[in-house]
């Protein structure tokens, strides 16, 4: 992950309440996992959970999600908000997205909106397809740089046969 901007340190504690989250994401996720009993996942640049928050309401008790990110700071602000939302199914991580402190097949969905700028792509696909099981998803998006651009830049990955 390319170093974190200190910028960001700065208003972690109130970063939620400064973008948008859109739900169309949230409602691929969910479509894409809807036959599994449990989701086993991790959402890469978490940031402070607005989009797993969402991922929690449309998902329930059947998502455990692995809340991973290079920022302490902005990792304890997900830890607030989510007990403040009564999400209990969580762990944090602090770490890069190019080495991923989990295990071969960990899981059935890696996430990421809006921080894929911050990794060096390629190895974190290659650790993406090292911690996924044979089964996945991987989603990702990643909001336009100009304000003409279309909603969504970015592009939603999915593989699951």
């Amino acid at each position: 992950m390319k170093e974190i901007h200190p910028h960001f340190l700065s208003f972690a504690h109130r970063y939620k309440d400064l973008r948008t989250t859109d739900v169309e994401p949230i409602l691929f996720v969910k479509k894409k996992l809807q036959d599994l009993n449990k989701i086993e996942a991790a959402d890469v640049g978490c940031g402070v959970g607005r989009y797993a928050t969402k991922l929690f309401h449309h998902l329930g008790e059947r998502l455990h999600l692995t809340c991973i990110d290079h920022n302490r700071r902005i990792l304890k602000e997900l830890a607030k908000n989510f007990r403040e939302h009564r999400i209990e199914s969580f762990k944090t991580i602090n770490a890069s997205a190019v080495a991923l402190p989990l295990a071969s097949n960990f899981g059935d969905a890696i996430i990421t909106f809006n921080a894929i700028h911050h990794f060096k792509c390629l190895d974190f696909l290659k650790e993406t397809s090292r911690v996924l099981r044979e089964k996945w998803i991987l989603v990702y998006l990643q909001s336009p740089t100009k304000p003409k651009q279309e909603k969504y830049l970015g592009k939603i990955f999915s593989w699951i046969p």
